[in-house]
Protein backbone atom coordinates (compact mmCIF):
# COMPACT_ATOMS: atom_id res chain seq x y z
CA UNK A 1 0.00 0.00 0.00
CA UNK A 2 1.49 3.16 -0.62
CA UNK A 3 1.39 5.70 2.32
CA UNK A 4 1.30 9.62 1.11
CA UNK A 5 4.32 11.04 2.21
CA UNK A 6 6.03 13.91 1.27
CA UNK A 7 9.88 15.12 2.55
CA UNK A 8 11.28 18.45 3.91
CA UNK A 9 14.86 17.82 3.84
CA UNK A 10 17.62 19.81 5.59
CA UNK A 11 20.21 20.98 3.86
CA UNK A 12 22.99 19.05 6.24
CA UNK A 13 23.47 14.93 5.68
CA UNK A 14 23.96 12.74 7.82
CA UNK A 15 24.13 15.01 11.02
CA UNK A 16 20.37 16.58 10.47
CA UNK A 17 17.07 14.94 11.00
CA UNK A 18 14.67 14.93 8.26
CA UNK A 19 11.20 16.34 8.61
CA UNK A 20 8.44 14.48 7.62
CA UNK A 21 5.12 15.71 6.92
CA UNK A 22 2.22 13.63 5.91
CA UNK A 23 -0.29 14.08 3.05
CA UNK A 24 -2.82 15.45 6.06
CA UNK A 25 -0.85 18.32 6.54
CA UNK A 26 0.00 16.53 10.42
CA UNK A 27 3.86 16.51 11.14
CA UNK A 28 5.37 13.58 12.27
CA UNK A 29 8.70 13.35 14.18
CA UNK A 30 11.65 14.35 12.67
CA UNK A 31 14.00 11.21 11.88
CA UNK A 32 16.66 11.23 13.93
CA UNK A 33 20.68 11.49 12.66
CA UNK A 34 21.23 8.09 11.97
CA UNK A 35 22.31 8.86 8.21
CA UNK A 36 25.59 8.62 8.03
CA UNK A 37 27.72 11.77 7.62
CA UNK A 38 30.86 11.42 5.36
CA UNK A 39 32.79 8.25 4.90
CA UNK A 40 32.96 5.25 7.18
CA UNK A 41 36.43 4.91 6.40
CA UNK A 42 37.25 8.10 8.65
CA UNK A 43 39.51 5.80 11.61
CA UNK A 44 37.16 7.81 14.55
CA UNK A 45 34.08 6.34 12.85
CA UNK A 46 35.58 2.72 12.14
CA UNK A 47 36.39 3.29 16.57
CA UNK A 48 33.54 3.77 17.29
CA UNK A 49 31.70 0.96 15.69
CA UNK A 50 33.88 -1.34 16.44
CA UNK A 51 33.59 -0.25 19.75
CA UNK A 52 30.08 -1.28 20.47
CA UNK A 53 29.41 -4.09 22.47
CA UNK A 54 25.81 -5.20 20.60
CA UNK A 55 26.18 -7.48 17.61
CA UNK A 56 25.23 -5.76 14.93
CA UNK A 57 23.38 -7.12 12.04
CA UNK A 58 24.12 -4.98 8.48
CA UNK A 59 21.15 -5.23 6.42
CA UNK A 60 20.33 -4.74 2.30
CA UNK A 61 17.73 -2.85 1.51
CA UNK A 62 16.79 -3.52 -2.25
CA UNK A 63 15.07 -6.90 -2.89
CA UNK A 64 16.24 -7.65 0.79
CA UNK A 65 13.75 -5.55 3.01
CA UNK A 66 11.89 -3.72 0.23
CA UNK A 67 11.39 -3.61 -3.49
CA UNK A 68 10.10 -1.14 -5.85
CA UNK A 69 6.44 -1.33 -7.31
CA UNK A 70 6.75 0.53 -10.69
CA UNK A 71 3.28 0.71 -11.38
CA UNK A 72 2.13 2.34 -7.76
CA UNK A 73 5.34 4.16 -7.92
CA UNK A 74 5.90 2.67 -4.26
CA UNK A 75 8.21 0.87 -2.05
CA UNK A 76 6.40 -2.82 -0.74
CA UNK A 77 8.20 -3.67 2.60
CA UNK A 78 9.01 -7.37 3.22
CA UNK A 79 6.08 -9.11 4.93
CA UNK A 80 7.02 -9.03 8.77
CA UNK A 81 10.07 -7.09 8.09
CA UNK A 82 9.57 -4.65 10.90
CA UNK A 83 8.76 -7.88 13.53
CA UNK A 84 11.89 -9.53 12.43
CA UNK A 85 14.32 -5.95 12.91
CA UNK A 86 12.57 -5.72 16.45
CA UNK A 87 12.97 -9.45 17.58
CA UNK A 88 16.99 -9.03 16.73
CA UNK A 89 16.64 -5.68 19.21
CA UNK A 90 15.03 -7.28 21.86
CA UNK A 91 17.13 -9.92 21.60
CA UNK A 92 20.47 -7.47 22.10
CA UNK A 93 21.07 -7.18 18.84
CA UNK A 94 21.47 -4.21 16.81
CA UNK A 95 20.72 -3.40 13.35
CA UNK A 96 22.27 -1.30 10.37
CA UNK A 97 21.19 -0.38 6.92
CA UNK A 98 23.47 -0.79 4.24
CA UNK A 99 22.60 -0.28 0.76
CA UNK A 100 24.17 0.48 -2.64
CA UNK A 101 21.20 2.55 -3.13
CA UNK A 102 21.66 6.39 -2.70
CA UNK A 103 20.89 8.58 0.09
CA UNK A 104 18.32 10.54 -1.50
CA UNK A 105 16.21 7.34 -3.18
CA UNK A 106 16.54 5.71 0.94
CA UNK A 107 15.25 8.79 2.62
CA UNK A 108 12.52 8.14 0.25
CA UNK A 109 11.99 4.84 1.76
CA UNK A 110 12.26 6.27 5.06
CA UNK A 111 9.64 8.75 4.04
CA UNK A 112 7.16 6.37 2.88
CA UNK A 113 7.90 3.96 6.04
CA UNK A 114 8.67 6.61 8.91
CA UNK A 115 8.67 4.05 11.53
CA UNK A 116 10.88 1.74 10.29
CA UNK A 117 13.73 4.46 11.03
CA UNK A 118 13.61 3.45 14.41
CA UNK A 119 15.00 -0.01 13.88
CA UNK A 120 17.95 1.04 13.14
CA UNK A 121 21.26 2.30 14.66
CA UNK A 122 23.18 3.54 11.32
CA UNK A 123 22.10 4.21 7.63
CA UNK A 124 25.11 3.77 5.32
CA UNK A 125 24.49 4.80 2.00
CA UNK A 126 26.64 4.59 -1.83
CA UNK A 127 28.01 7.99 -0.53
CA UNK A 128 29.16 6.16 2.39
CA UNK A 129 31.55 3.59 1.14
CA UNK A 130 32.20 3.86 -2.31
CA UNK A 131 35.79 5.89 -2.83
CA UNK A 132 35.14 7.89 -5.87
CA UNK A 133 38.03 10.34 -5.62
CA UNK A 134 41.61 9.80 -4.75
CA UNK A 135 40.93 11.61 -1.20
CA UNK A 136 38.50 8.79 -0.45
CA UNK A 137 40.90 6.19 -2.09
CA UNK A 138 43.71 6.85 0.31
CA UNK A 139 41.05 7.14 3.42
CA UNK A 140 39.58 3.37 2.17
CA UNK A 141 43.52 2.37 2.46
CA UNK A 142 44.48 3.52 5.46
CA UNK A 143 41.74 2.52 7.38
CA UNK A 144 42.30 -1.35 6.47
CA UNK A 145 46.34 -0.32 7.07
CA UNK A 146 45.45 0.80 10.66
CA UNK A 147 43.38 -2.64 11.03
CA UNK A 148 46.30 -4.68 9.74
CA UNK A 149 43.97 -5.81 6.98
CA UNK A 150 45.47 -7.60 3.44
CA UNK A 151 46.59 -4.56 1.58
CA UNK A 152 46.76 -6.17 -1.60
CA UNK A 153 43.12 -7.23 -1.56
CA UNK A 154 42.39 -3.64 -0.55
CA UNK A 155 44.04 -2.46 -3.31
CA UNK A 156 42.41 -5.10 -5.99
CA UNK A 157 39.09 -3.57 -4.78
CA UNK A 158 39.75 -0.14 -5.66
CA UNK A 159 42.06 -1.38 -9.08
CA UNK A 160 38.31 -3.30 -10.04
CA UNK A 161 36.29 -0.33 -8.63
CA UNK A 162 34.39 -3.36 -6.22
CA UNK A 163 34.02 -2.49 -3.31
CA UNK A 164 32.04 -4.48 -0.71
CA UNK A 165 29.88 -4.61 2.31
CA UNK A 166 32.43 -5.30 4.73
CA UNK A 167 30.91 -5.55 7.88
CA UNK A 168 34.12 -7.12 9.05
CA UNK A 169 35.81 -3.26 9.05
CA UNK A 170 33.14 -1.81 11.53
CA UNK A 171 32.95 -4.99 13.61
CA UNK A 172 29.77 -5.92 12.52
CA UNK A 173 28.68 -9.66 13.26
CA UNK A 174 26.80 -10.35 9.78
CA UNK A 175 25.52 -9.36 6.56
CA UNK A 176 22.10 -9.84 5.16
CA UNK A 177 21.82 -9.15 1.66
CA UNK A 178 19.82 -10.84 -1.52
CA UNK A 179 23.61 -11.00 -3.35
CA UNK A 180 26.71 -12.53 -1.80
CA UNK A 181 29.57 -10.01 -1.36
CA UNK A 182 31.91 -10.12 -4.59
CA UNK A 183 34.91 -10.57 -3.09
CA UNK A 184 36.87 -11.53 1.07
CA UNK A 185 37.80 -8.51 2.86
CA UNK A 186 40.85 -7.83 3.49
CA UNK A 187 40.13 -8.53 6.97
CA UNK A 188 38.88 -12.20 6.29
CA UNK A 189 35.35 -14.03 5.46
CA UNK A 190 32.18 -12.19 6.08
CA UNK A 191 29.57 -14.05 7.85
CA UNK A 192 26.85 -13.18 5.53
CA UNK A 193 23.02 -14.59 5.59
CA UNK A 194 21.64 -14.54 1.94
CA UNK A 195 18.18 -13.68 2.07
CA UNK A 196 15.72 -14.81 -0.07
CA UNK A 197 15.09 -12.27 -3.61
CA UNK A 198 12.03 -10.35 -2.23
CA UNK A 199 9.87 -9.51 -4.88
CA UNK A 200 6.48 -7.79 -4.78
CA UNK A 201 4.71 -9.72 -7.51
CA UNK A 202 6.10 -13.10 -6.64
CA UNK A 203 4.93 -14.76 -3.09
CA UNK A 204 6.04 -17.91 -4.06
CA UNK A 205 9.36 -16.78 -3.27
CA UNK A 206 9.13 -15.00 0.18
CA UNK A 207 10.47 -16.51 2.90
CA UNK A 208 8.95 -17.51 6.48
CA UNK A 209 9.99 -14.78 8.52
CA UNK A 210 10.49 -17.00 11.64
CA UNK A 211 12.82 -19.44 9.01
CA UNK A 212 14.24 -15.92 7.86
CA UNK A 213 14.81 -14.63 11.50
CA UNK A 214 16.65 -18.22 12.53
CA UNK A 215 18.82 -17.72 9.96
CA UNK A 216 19.86 -14.25 10.75
CA UNK A 217 20.72 -15.48 14.19
CA UNK A 218 22.94 -18.05 13.42
CA UNK A 219 24.64 -16.00 11.03
CA UNK A 220 25.32 -13.21 13.70
CA UNK A 221 26.38 -15.83 16.03
CA UNK A 222 29.35 -17.24 14.15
Amino acid sequence: MRIGFNSDRSNGVGDKPVQLRAATGVDHPTLPPRLVDGMIYNLQFVERERAVSAKTVAFDLDNTLTCFNDEQKAFVLRPEADWILQQLIDKGHRNVLWTTAKRDYTVDFFVQFPLMIGLFDRVITTENYYPDTSAKCDEFLAAYQHLKGDASIAEEFLRKGNVIKDVRLLGYSALVDDSEPKGVSPLGKINFCKAKYFSWYDPDLWEDPKQFLQRILESAAR
